[in-house]
């Protein structure tokens, strides 16, 4: 069984400005962000080795289930 992660405060601050984000792999903290995707897994390689998890940002994230 998979267990639900609560997102919002770590995507708080980007939630509304239509930016793709990164995850560090825990994901327990945004490591990158920006407009477009290849933006963002660039900044993501230069802060961590890890793979890391991308979503887009969201008004809210209620319903929102990203893909692993």
């Amino acid at each position: 069984m998979n267990k639900v992660m609560d997102l919002t405060n770590i995507l708080k601050p980007f939630l509304g400005k239509d930016l793709w984000v990164a995850l560090d792999e825990p994901q327990k903290k945004v490591i990158a962000s920006g407009k477009n995707i290849k933006e963002v897994i660039d900044k993501a390689k230069s802060v961590s080795s890890g793979k890391p998890v991308l979503m887009r940002t969201k008004q809210e994230y209620g319903a929102y289930v990203p893909s692993l």
